[in-house]
């Protein structure tokens, strides 16, 4: 078995530290030769047996050689020590971040899973489970004066939407831009004059954000009771990962892309107008729905990044939840 970079640096220490005692011996030894030979500047001149006595006194400095080695075995005795209590320390920290992550888990999958059970138990206009975004959603484009005509509209580009508009037809826009829906919507809008088109055309915020809420908290003020538990949870599952202590704010990314990943396109379109704008429904001032909360978070988390353009009802409907949902650092 080969000696790990460890044991060759502690091996390489104590050398380093037993050199250092021995030449600092021998530099004491080599200073009392020259004081000795130096004294009142000449040779000492004794018989042999105070010579004897006075060489084996400079060599009796072994004792402190002695003193010396045992003094770097404290040194190194002191240095294993304290490797090895950080080795202790970082055991006990991996355990501990390890135990963290458990519990973590385990809470994290449990309102995960409670998540996807009140998903499947959904029911609202006629439909279940996730079905029934579809349908809430379909209201909330139906409860929209101009609606249909924007999502048709939305299809192709400004330039044609004015063409139609001037024209009040459809004769100059090629059949493969716009389905056969698409193409009835804007008919049956322009039988009331161009006026939907120029709505659309506006780019004003705070005329769209006016006329979203009103729509939104009608469709609201009958469905919402449908949606509340699942969109509480899932407020409480993101601000869970957002909070937590457990994990290194490196790691809440992953989890993040496992409750997105859990997410169906009309989930999120729902959850994109839920948390819109401030909307207060009559008789329930003090009812939160998904703004400013909500919003925060799945501005923070990106939650709405998989998103179709096409899925909202009005390009500037996102610029709306932009602005009134500001992203900030997790």
């Amino acid at each position: 078995m080969r000696p790990s970079k460890k044991t060759w640096f502690e091996f390489i220490t104590l050398t380093i530290i037993l050199l250092v005692v021995f030449l600092i011996w021998l530099g004491v030894a080599y200073w009392i030769d020259l004081t000795i030979i130096g004294m009142e500047g000449a040779k000492l001149e004794t018989n042999a047996i105070e010579a004897r006595g006075l060489f084996g006194d400079k060599f009796g400095a072994v004792n402190a050689l002695f003193s010396g080695l045992a003094f770097a075995g404290i040194i190194f005795t002191i240095f294993l020590q304290r490797r090895d209590i950080d080795q202790t320390r970082t055991a006990f920290d991996n355990q501990n971040k390890t135990a963290n992550h458990e519990r973590f888990d385990s809470t994290f999958f449990q309102i995960l899973l409670l998540h996807n059970d009140i998903t499947s138990r959904l029911s609202d206009l006629e439909m279940e489970g996730r079905k029934s975004f579809v349908a809430f959603n379909e209201k909330i484009r139906q409860l929209g004066e101009y609606y249909p005509l924007y999502v048709a509209l939305a299809k192709i580009d400004r330039e044609a939407v004015r063409q139609i508009r001037d024209t009040k037809s459809l004769a100059a826009i090629s059949p493969d831009k716009l389905s056969a829906a698409d193409r009835q919507n804007i008919e049956v809008a322009l039988k009331d004059g161009p006026a939907g088109c120029d709505n659309f055309l506006d780019e004003s915020l705070e005329m769209h954000e006016r006329i979203i809420k009103n729509t939104y908290t009608k469709a609201a003020s009958e469905h919402i009771d449908s949606y509340s538990q699942y969109f509480r949870n899932l407020y409480h599952l993101l601000k869970f990962i957002r909070d937590s202590k457990l994990i290194d704010e490196s790691e809440k990314l992953l989890y993040i892309k496992i409750v997105r990943s859990q997410l169906s396109e009309p989930e999120l379109v729902a959850l994109f107008y839920n948390s819109i704008s401030p909307i207060q429904l009559p008789g329930r001032e003090s009812m939160e729905l998904g703004h400013p909360k909500m919003g925060n978070l799945l501005s923070d988390f990106d939650i709405l990044q998989n998103m179709s353009p096409r899925s909202i009802f009005h390009p500037a409907h996102r610029n709306i939840f932009e602005k009134n949902n500001p992203r900030s650092k997790v």
